[in-house]
């Protein structure tokens, strides 16, 4: 599924665009491409790009047992944060850890929408250094 998703992708980006996260959300899919150190958001609907967002940033943060390692794409009152996340729910001599991934909307720093990968282990093919980084949204 995975592979399918990144040549979904390809198919929507030039030679040069490089996908560093790509999941399916319903009828789209969402994904993260790098260009050089440029981090783009776009979202796929039938091979198509529907809506494009550049000069992503970065951030990271630590959990007890996990963490989430997120890319954050402004575009005007609009905040689009794609995230991949993994959280111990175990704590009594098992991890169980639970992992998520997806794409949280936020306008005026306030979730407005929450989208959900099928592939609850979708994560990012790569890690973001070289790209901006800045402070972890709270989401």
């Amino acid at each position: 599924m995975t592979v399918l998703l990144a040549l979904l992708i390809a198919a929507a980006a030039s030679p040069s665009d490089r996908t560093v996260f790509a999941c399916r959300m319903g009828d789209r899919t969402a994904a993260v491409v790098r260009i050089g150190s440029n981090l783009v958001y776009r979202s796929v609907r039938r091979g198509r790009v529907e809506l494009e967002v550049y000069h992503g940033r970065y951030a990271q943060e630590g959990f007890s047992g996990g963490g989430e390692l997120q890319a954050a794409f402004r575009n005007g009152p609009w905040t689009y944060v794609v995230y991949e996340r993994t959280v111990k729910t175990g704590f009594h001599g098992t991890n169980d850890p639970s992992f998520e991934a997806g794409v949280d909307v936020l306008r005026g720093g306030r979730v407005v929408s929450r989208g959900r990968c099928a592939d609850r282990h979708a994560q990012f093919t790569e890690q973001l250094t070289g790209a901006v980084e800045e402070p972890f949204i709270e989401h």
